[in-house]
């Protein structure tokens, strides 16, 4: 049984910035898909790692109930990244697309009552959030200095005051013209996307209404809403700009 091609692969390609174009998600990208063979064998490849995942998962959760442990454990399963899976004619990660920053998370807390189990949220998580969710099972404190938030109100079933919008940024990777990944940043609120690609003079922009186009299809930067978006991430830049790891950290309002 083969897998689809992604939508958006490779048609969307020529839409982004060149300096995208010579990335090393590109170089990537020509080492797995750049043909049918090579895309199904890659993407089999991915899944049976996913698989394989699972397996040593289930033998932890195994372990943990033939030990005793299982009632008196919490687990918070993520991941430190999406994936592109030659979505855009890209591979890899480092890119704010959804397919790159959207990750899995799933938290078992067996002293949660039945009617609380099983249940899904739809409030934005960030890997922040597990450092403050761990302290909290632990009975520790957080520093006042993290950035993330426990994720226990989420799971006890009522509506806690919670983000509506983070800032993105990927700064690792080279300078042209000679560069290796591309640096951006953006922000992500409950319905739009802002990606701001900061290597290019000028910046090169990108707004999605995630509503509406959940692919990110159509690029929105001359609509109105740009400015808005624009506006917030720039109050985000210059409050992340003037925080020090001493400090505590409070969200820009």
């Amino acid at each position: 049984m083969s897998t689809p091609p992604p939508k958006t692969a490779p048609a969307y390609f020529e839409r982004l910035p060149d300096i995208a174009k010579r990335s090393e998600s590109r170089a990537r990208w020509q080492k797995r898909f750049t043909n049918p063979e090579h895309y199904q064998e890659s993407v089999r490849s991915y899944f049976r790692l996913i698989a394989g995942l699972d397996v040593a998962v289930g033998q932890i959760r195994k372990a943990l109930a033939a030990s005793g442990l299982s009632g008196n454990t919490v687990i918070d399963y993520s991941s430190d990244n999406g994936y592109f899976l030659a979505e855009r004619g890209l591979a890899d990660k480092w890119y704010a697309y959804e397919e790159s920053i959207r990750t899995p998370l799933i938290v078992v807390d067996p002293r949660l009552p039945a009617a609380l189990r099983g249940k899904q949220r739809r409030e934005m998580t960030l890997n922040i959030d597990i450092a403050p969710t761990l302290l909290a099972a632990a009975g520790v404190p957080s520093p006042q200095s993290l950035q993330g938030r426990s994720l226990f109100p989420l799971l006890s079933g009522s509506p806690p005051a919670w983000r509506k919008e983070w800032f993105y940024s990927h700064l690792f990777g080279g300078m042209p013209p000679k560069v290796i990944i591309p640096r951006s940043e953006g922000l992500r609120t409950e319905r739009y996307k802002y990606i701001r690609w900061t290597d290019p003079r000028p910046a090169v922009e990108e707004v999605y209404d995630l509503q509406r186009d959940p692919e990110e299809l159509q690029n929105l930067a001359g609509s109105r809403v740009r400015a808005k978006l624009e506006d917030r991430w720039t109050i985000w830049n210059r409050a992340l700009g003037n925080w020090r790891a001493d400090q505590p950290w409070k969200e820009p309002k």
